[in-house]
C-alpha cells in the first residue's frame, strides 16, 4: 500500500497474518512492526493494536 501524504511518500507494507482463528494484521515500517486487528459494524470501525515493537520482540 502506498500513499501520499502532504506531498510526502510513505511506503507501508500490510499483510494479513494467516495463522490466526480472527483476523490479524500486521503494518511494516522499516524493523518496526505494528500488529492489529480490527472489525467493522455498520459504519462504526473498531481498531485494536496488540503491539508494536521491533521485528525480532513483536512476534514472541
Amino acid at each position: 500500500m502506498k500513499k501520499i501524504i502532504k506531498k510526502e511518500d510513505i511506503n507501508i507494507n500490510l499483510l494479513k497474518m494467516t495463522d490466526n482463528d480472527i483476523d490479524i494484521f500486521r503494518i511494516r515500517k522499516g524493523d518496526i512492526r505494528i500488529i492489529f486487528s480490527y472489525s467493522q459494524n455498520g459504519e462504526i470501525i473498531v481498531s485494536i493494536v496488540e503491539d508494536i515493537g521491533y521485528r525480532g520482540d513483536v512476534y514472541k
